[in-house]
């Protein structure tokens, strides 16, 4: 993979534009376009997966419909379901109900410690190919410097409790 990652909107603690291109064991390749910089307004809120045998685009106000499902366009609504309690802050509520359920319930959760670890992998991957400029093996250990390091200033805004009331 080969990622440049940037921060060209607000003066915040993380990137907020990448754009990556991807090469599979298949021969495959694939691309990423990611930004939260589109100012002053949002431009397009959408998540598509475009493979040999068509197009799913997940958008809407609120990335929380099914817009384009091919190669069927009919059957879109079929495939669709609101999830829009799942976003926007929402959905962490959800998460954290799966959790305690998986828990008290002795069943497993359906995102395993794998699953975290191979994200780490693809984040830490990211951030390499940015920092080398050249490309970078998910699959091969190493760690971006810049990745998880440590910042003081930010880590005081967690800590701090806001009273509300």
């Amino acid at each position: 993979m080969n990622a440049t990652m940037r921060t060209l909107g607000a003066k915040i603690e993380v990137e907020d534009t990448v754009v990556g291109t991807f090469t599979y064991s298949s021969g495959s390749v694939g691309s990423l376009e990611v930004t939260t910089a589109a100012r002053p307004n949002d431009f397009e809120e959408s998540i598509s997966i475009v493979g040999s045998k068509g197009l799913a685009q997940i958008g809407g106000v609120a990335v929380n419909e099914l817009q384009i499902f091919t190669p069927d366009p009919e059957v879109c609504s079929d495939y669709s379901e609101d999830f829009s309690s799942c976003i926007y802050g929402n959905g962490h509520e959800k998460v954290y109900k799966d959790i305690y359920y998986s828990l008290s319930n002795g069943r497993d959760f359906f995102i395993t410690q794998e699953d975290c670890a191979q994200s780490i992998k693809l984040l830490h991957a990211f951030y390499r190919s940015d920092e080398k400029r050249d490309w970078q093996n998910v699959n091969e250990d190493g760690e971006s410097s810049r990745l998880g390091r440590d910042d003081e200033e930010i880590s005081k805004l967690y800590r701090t409790i806001i009273d509300v009331s």
